[in-house]
């Protein structure tokens, strides 16, 4: 007789406080309370800011639920839809009474995805009857980095996986009680899951298989079936498939007359596996690997593929019904890989409910090695090891933090992450920008992303290349009324200099112009720029630095002279990189990177008697500094002579 003692047989009252308990420490561990109130942020912010511009639009256009949109106007009004909408418009419901937030959203995420884990809790402690592993396996499952960034994040996969979890868990009571209502709640809770995201169906249609094979009579122990209400049991399985069914073509429908393809209601050509040539094959499989690293910790998959060999192996020792739905669902889960092979590499969230397949793995077998190796099973050091390699990935989820929130690798990045995006929404509220003017923004190149940032529809370059002026002029006609650049380095195209001249206003690196009549920005210009009446201005490496410093001749001497609008400037070097104010080096005029910051931005101004100075990010006027080698210093508070410029075509 084993002398160990499962200690969670001794707190069997208080086991679903310590579940919380310790979802409680994840909540903190992950950083939950630092994030939830993020706009689209990191891996697949492109996909995230489709979430929330459809709760958006909701709240802003109308609260029509067979009318879904995005910000990204496409080809018309922006009608699009992917997924059944029902959490967005839930989240817009809540918007209404409390205001659009973040928050919110997230928070409608993650309660999904919490009662979903106290689901896989009740549903693990009914196939294993152990309290261990009914805490061990919903941990396990959030310690995937995958799981933990979307948890309490915008796409609707976390809560279609959680919908699957709970149906599972009513099935299995159906299973011990036979009461009805609680198949008639999984069917429910299924058909929804499948509504949010179709591969949810994985687990509908194996439980539909099983349904399947007891009607036949095809299983060995007829006395343990499952479905006892026949007719019931196919009408619920009937009206799951139809409603099913009927949405994805109405969604289909519904894309296909707004010329809309970009959400994939079906999939793209060359994505099965059978379609993809044999180059895209390879980098798939490359991608595979390489975004292996962001669903489960490197030896997890070594432990699964051996318990995945393991329970097959062991099948005559496991629970006929738990082993046949670990069955289905691995081909089921193989089938969706081969038909979205080379989706999946560029889309990893399609991952989210194919973790049903490790939670099934692990669960049978749990099953078998309680069944054959019972002292194993219930050995202290057992547990041990497991709780250690528990805690080993949930110190491994704790490191991708750094990945997915800070400085790590960005997946389809769309602003730079230093700057406050909450406030550029409220600068762009503050410059008067009407919720229904349409606007253009670069270099964006999702339909969503900086849209979502600031509420209005319009374009982005996802929709045209930014130096095609013919597509810029005809989204002018179609209603464009502002152009917003979140990198003022493109304004150096010529192509966007013709829309500069109009200048609102800018926050940080984002600048803001109205298109309108006579727009055209003369300051665009190449030439050279003299000083104190004889020096003119160049580059010049000295130090390890390049300096910008006055020369005796005209030589060399070509600077690009660049107008922000609202008497900003930036000046390009002749290699093209930007001129700077050092703030770190008492104000010296050098020449920084292709990147531009508030410290490569100038404020001209005219002088009375001709010409202009300029005013740096430190307040202070350029003076030329004849005694210091002829270089450029940002250190007058007056303008003179000495900071006089003079710009020669």
């Amino acid at each position: 007789m084993s002398a160990t003692i499962n200690i969670f047989s001794k707190i069997k009252k208080y086991d679903k406080l310590l579940f919380l308990f310790a979802l409680i420490i994840l909540f903190f561990q992950f950083e939950y309370h630092k994030t939830m109130s993020l706009v689209p942020h990191s891996m697949h912010n492109w996909r995230q800011s489709d979430c929330v511009a459809f709760a958006m639009m909701y709240y802003d256009h109308g609260m029509n639920f067979f009318e879904p949109k995005v910000f990204n106007l496409l080809v018309g009004e922006g009608h699009a839809v992917g997924e059944c909408p029902i959490i967005y418009y839930f989240v817009a419901c809540l918007y209404k009474l409390f205001g659009p937030s973040e928050f919110i959203f997230r928070m409608v995420i993650f309660s999904f995805f919490i009662i979903g884990l106290f689901s896989l809790y009740n549903l693990t402690l009914r196939f294993t009857k152990d309290r261990f592993f009914a805490f061990v396996i919903p941990l396990l499952l959030f310690s995937s980095p995958l799981i933990m960034l979307y948890a309490n994040n915008f796409l609707c996969d976390i809560p279609s996986l959680s919908l699957t979890f709970i149906a599972w868990d009513f099935i299995l009571r159906y299973r011990d009680d036979s009461k009805q209502k609680n198949f008639w709640i999984s069917i429910v809770l299924f058909a929804f899951a499948s509504l949010l995201k179709l591969n949810a169906a994985i687990s509908f249609v194996a439980l539909g298989a099983i349904f399947f094979i007891e009607l036949n009579g095809w299983q060995k122990a007829k006395e343990n079936n499952i479905f006892k209400h026949i007719k019931n049991n196919i009408l619920g399985f009937g009206l799951a498939l139809l409603v099913i069914f009927i949405w994805y073509w109405w969604a289909i429908h519904y894309n296909e007359k707004h010329s809309v393809s970009f959400l994939g209601t079906k999939t793209w050509p060359g994505w099965p596996i059978w379609e993809t040539s044999d180059e895209a094959f390879l980098d798939t499989i490359n991608g595979f690997f390489a975004d292996s690293v962001y669903i489960f910790f490197q030896p997890t998959y070594a432990l699964m593929l051996f318990l995945l060999i393991f329970v097959i192996a062991n099948r005559s020792r496991a629970d006929w019904f738990t082993f046949n739905i670990f069955l289905l669902i691995l081909v089921g889960v193989a089938l969706f890989t081969f038909t979205f092979f080379f989706g999946i590499k560029d889309n990893i969230y399609y991952c989210i409910n194919l973790m049903i397949l490790p939670v099934f793995i692990f669960i049978s077998a749990i099953q078998i090695i309680k069944n054959k190796y019972p002292v194993t099973f219930n050995s202290i050091v057992f547990r041990s090891i497991i709780f250690v390699f528990l805690l080993v990935n949930v110190k491994y989820a704790k490191g991708t933090l750094d990945t997915f929130y800070h400085h790590g690798v960005q997946h389809h990045r769309v602003t730079d992450e230093s700057f406050n995006q909450k406030k550029f929404r409220a600068f762009i509220d503050s410059i008067e920008i009407p919720k229904t003017d349409r606007v253009i923004c670069l270099p964006d190149k999702t339909p969503d992303g900086l849209l979502c940032i600031i509420g209005r529809q319009g374009w982005s370059e996802y929709n045209f290349n930014r130096e095609d002026t013919v597509a810029i002029n005809n989204l002018v006609k179609a209603g464009a009324k502002y152009l917003i650049v979140q990198n003022p380095f493109i304004l150096s195209e010529p192509a966007l200099g013709n829309y500069t001249g109009n200048y609102v206003g800018h926050y940080e690196n984002f600048y803001v112009y109205k298109f309108g009549e006579g727009q055209a920005n003369s300051k665009n210009r190449n030439g050279a720029i003299k000083i104190a009446e004889r020096f003119f201005l160049t580059q010049k490496e000295q130090d390890g630095q390049r300096h910008i410093v006055g020369a005796d001749s005209l030589s060399s001497c070509q600077l690009f002279l660049l107008s922000l609008g609202g008497g900003a400037v930036a000046i390009k070097s002749p290699n093209g990189d930007f001129v700077s104010c050092d703030m770190n080096n008492n104000g010296k005029i050098v020449v920084t990177s292709a990147w531009m910051g508030a410290w490569e931005v100038f404020d001209m101004e005219d002088l009375p008697n001709g010409g202009f100075a300029l005013k740096a990010v430190n307040g202070k006027y350029v003076s030329f500094k004849e005694s210091e080698g002829n270089v450029l210093r940002a250190d007058s508070d007056t303008a003179g002579k000495e900071q006089q410029f003079v710009f020669i075509k």
